[in-house]
């Protein structure tokens, strides 16, 4: 098998292990820095464990009985007009993964541009003077920001609305969304 493979492998197995971790004891914690902390963690831990190689001939208190013999591959296939085993009509699985990685990005990728439009869409056309409030109507959401605006619902009742607000302009001034500080104040 392809080292990549191998690697990609052993990092999808470490973030498993790691996010199951922080369901079993971090999932209700408040303490957000905690929270973002573990996750840098896990994150970077995952990306470097997979080079550590601990290696044992005889592990400690377990007797070895037996041969050891060297890596063999046996074809089972005497045509030469058949494939390889890890080939599939032609195609390498290295070559399928790369395709479909490639296909998943390039849609995300579309996805993420087409998000970006719509929200610069809300931005020029429905923005009103000097605030930084927008109100949009039709999405499913009450609110959010970002780009250094809040964007609120038409449908929400004006106490709603001055929460979301208040909240959404938090995010703001903490600089949650990192392109745009806020310059103008939420009232």
């Amino acid at each position: 098998m392809n080292t990549l493979l191998i690697y990609i492998a052993k990092v999808a197995f470490y973030m498993a292990a790691f996010y199951l971790v922080y369901f079993a004891l971090l999932k209700n914690d408040t303490m957000y820095r905690r929270n973002r902390a573990f996750i840098l963690f896990s994150i970077f831990s995952s990306l470097l464990l997979p080079f550590i190689i601990i290696k044992a001939n005889n592990p400690v208190g377990i007797p070895f009985f037996g041969k050891t013999l060297g890596e063999i591959i046996v074809y089972g296939y005497n045509n030469r007009s058949l494939a390889p085993l890890n080939e599939l009509s032609g195609i390498s699985y290295l070559k399928l993964f790369w395709l479909i990685y490639l296909i998943g990005f390039a849609l995300f990728g579309l996805k993420l541009m087409i998000d970006f439009i719509e929200l610069l869409y809300l931005i020029f056309i429905k923005k009103t003077g000097k605030s930084n409030i927008i109100k949009f109507h039709g999405l499913n959401t009450s609110g959010f920001s970002a780009l250094g605006y809040v964007f609120i619902n038409t449908r929400l009742t004006p106490e709603e609305s001055v929460q979301i607000i208040k909240h959404e302009q938090n995010h703001i001034d903490h600089n949650h969304f990192p392109m745009v500080q806020s310059i103008h104040p939420y009232v």
